[in-house]
């Protein structure tokens, strides 16, 4: 690894004598990106009471990465771990799982939360990374804004508007892993009205359990989609979007369900689509007014169940400048969520129709008490849902800027994760592997929302235009943790006498329950620095300390809890370089700790479940003429095969293997 890491570095150097083209902000144009994640309203990164990082455009362009969780390894403090070819773990500041059902992930707004499983379904997200514009990720909670499940952090994919994608893009890659992605984009402009239209397909590459085993065949994926947006008046803006995903994975399970094989690979295909509109208005005062209406639709065929969920979405807010330098955003929003499901054995759920609701008004005034000096945010959330109650998220934000380039801020929120019709509605029979019992997983209407309240604080440091960090702390307190309650605890004595008194394995119901409390506590740092016009530096580190404790009456005698894993450490090291003759590097180190998981003890406790690895990923690209660039990166050179993740008790995780690819991308 580190001969890989000393040739690469020698290359740049040897070159650094070459004339360049600046390709890359500096620190001080960084910190003056402005961000909406975390109010709603565009506002400089300096100035943001949270910690926030944005990738750019050019950051996504030139990164060895392909797809969007992948590139979401370029911000601090996001564990990114790839389970098989087709699913990821991504999670923020730890709790990490195959769903990331404590992180709100959108697409220009658009959540793309699973109602079906409670969080992110990675495959089914399909987005043409060359039309993203930037990725704002926030680490933190971000209820107020946002609502229900942006419990652990925010992350908002911005695609760029129509009018900076006309005229035509293709490109086309493959590799030793991912055999094929191609993608082509058209766009155009008439009058006030923009538009584009865009393809995507791929083969994705499989994971496997051995490296010595036959490959496993890679699966398609494909998505279609298009955008049109109107300026009907001068104050009016209007986006209507739309796309239709097509896809199939395999999904190998740890335990055998329903009587399956337990080397049976569960095959899921999934087709569905979105369709989104947007009005932006502005008035004389500057006051803005928008409403967002999107309907998502998503069918999921496997093995072992089907089901079809269709949500619709209504959100409205409008902010208003006050006298005595208060800025008040107000709004409301509504969701209706429909399911439908066909069971079999193996899995199935009761009722086999829902429908979830979710309504909601929120507040915030932010308060310059000082102009460019201090300012105070004070806000609320109450959200009711059909099935579990009311719940109340409010925060708390002030960010202090004594001179233009030292900002420090600090932050007190809650926010829950709202259930999702497995934790309520599940029945899935399992048994674990080496288990003398089978377990009947099932959801509960007594399981309520998951709670965070979290206390952060941070700073932000500009030494001069080239170089400058920013550091958080954090602290998060979790209550009423998902839970499988055992109907009875059965001793070894009675163990031994219920099997040698049945002809079959005996079955314990397991009951979703709220039955622990947690805390996760850590740090993050980010450096970033300008060697000269074209040569970028950047390091990020990040540590966190996890650990979850049994409520009264629940221990883990009568518990099954489904593990979630942290790394304790993570850093990265990144260069991005431009050289003379059309030629770019760019080059990612990074280190993921040991992979632990909190024992459920009266003390918080960590065990490591995976060792720690490092990888090395590279991209190298060469333009040809003004329109077309040739690239070729590896991603995973340290180790050929590398397990990223766990997996739990239900799914399983590969080896990543190590992947060359080539690729060439052309603009007409």
């Amino acid at each position: 690894m580190l001969r890989c890491l000393l040739c690469f570095l020698f290359l740049i150097t040897a070159l650094a004598a070459l004339s360049q083209d600046l390709t890359s902000l500096s620190f001080e144009d960084f910190m003056a990106i402005k961000v909406s994640s975390a109010s709603k309203t565009p506002r400089k990164v300096s100035h943001t009471p949270a910690a926030v990082f944005v990738i750019s455009h050019e950051e996504i362009r030139r990164s060895p990465y392909k797809s969007l969780p992948e590139v979401l390894r370029l911000a601090p403090g996001v564990h990114v771990a790839r389970i098989s070819g087709t699913s990821w773990a991504v999670g923020i500041r730890g709790f990490n799982g195959f769903y990331s059902n404590k992180l709100l992930v959108m697409i220009d707004g658009r959540t793309v939360y699973n109602g079906l499983f409670s969080g992110v379904l990675w495959s089914e997200n399909l987005i043409m990374m060359e039309d993203v514009e930037r990725i704002e990720v926030i680490r933190g909670p971000g209820a107020t804004m946002w609502g229900a499940n942006a419990v652990s952090g925010v992350i908002n994919v911005i695609t760029k508007s129509a009018r900076a994608t006309e005229g035509g893009f293709a490109a086309i890659s493959g590799g030793v892993f991912d055999p094929v992605r191609a993608t082509m984009r058209y766009g155009g402009r008439s009058g006030n009205t923009a538009w584009r239209t865009w393809a995507q397909y791929s083969l994705q590459g499989q994971t496997d359990q051995s490296p010595a085993g036959p490959r496993p065949r890679p699966w398609p994926s494909a998505v279609v989609g298009a955008r049109i947006e109107l300026a009907p008046t001068a104050s009016d803006s209007v986006l209507v979007e739309g796309q239709f995903h097509q896809n199939s994975s395999p999904v190998p399970q740890s335990a055998t369900a329903g009587g399956l094989p337990p080397t049976m690979t569960i095959h899921a295909g999934s087709t569905g689509g979105s369709l989104m509109m947007r009005w932006d208005h502005t008035n004389r005062r500057g006051d803005v007014s928008a409403l967002q209406i999107y309907d998502t639709y998503d069918a999921v065929n496997a093995n072992t169940v089907t089901a079809k969920v269709q949500t619709l979405d209504v959100d409205f807010h409008h902010s208003i400048q006050l006298d005595g330098g208060h800025a008040l955003m107000l709004g409301a929003a509504a969701r209706s969520t429909q399911i439908s499901t066909k069971g079999t054995s193996a899995f199935t759920f009761d009722p086999a129709k829902t429908t979830d609701g979710i309504f909601s008004l929120y507040v915030q005034d932010e308060w310059t008490v000082a102009r460019d000096r201090l300012t105070l945010e004070f806000g609320a959330r109450i959200e009711t849902f059909t099935k579990f109650g009311s719940a109340l998220e409010p925060t708390a934000r002030l960010m202090w800027t004594p001179t233009a380039k030292t900002g420090y801020w600090v932050s007190v929120s809650r926010a829950v994760r709202t259930p999702a019709f497995s934790d309520y509605g599940m029945r899935l029979p399992i048994t674990p592997p080496g288990s003398p019992v089978s377990l009947l997983l099932m959801g509960s209407n007594q399981f309520r929302p998951e709670v965070l309240k979290g206390v952060e604080t941070g700073a932000r440091f500009e030494i001069n235009r080239s170089l400058g960090f920013d550091v958080s702390l954090f602290r998060h307190y979790y209550t009423g943790l998902h839970t499988f309650q055992l109907s009875f605890s059965p001793g070894p004595s009675a163990l031994a006498g219920m099997i040698a008194s049945v002809t079959k394995m005996p079955t314990v119901p397991a009951l979703a329950t709220n039955g622990r409390d947690g805390v996760n506590q850590g740090a993050e740092a980010t450096v970033r620095y300008d060697i000269q016009s074209g040569w970028q530096v950047s390091g990020s580190y990040s540590s966190l300390f996890s650990g979850t404790s049994y409520r009264p009456g629940w221990s883990r005698d009568n518990s099954v809890a489904i593990a979630s894993y942290t790394p304790t450490h993570q850093w990265q090291i990144r260069t991005s370089r431009q050289f003379q003759r059309h030629w770019s590097a760019d080059l990612v180190l990074r280190r993921t700790g040991d992979l632990a998981y909190a024992l459920p003890r009266s003390t918080r406790t960590l065990d490591s479940a995976l060792p720690g690895f490092t990888q090395l990923d590279c991209r190298i690209a060469r333009r040809l003429g003004e329109f077309m660039e040739f690239s070729a990166s590896g991603t995973n050179l340290v180790r050929p095969n590398q397990r990223e993740f766990v997996g739990d008790i239900l799914y399983p995780a590969g080896l990543v293997r190590r992947s060359i690819e080539v690729g060439l991308s052309w603009s007409f």
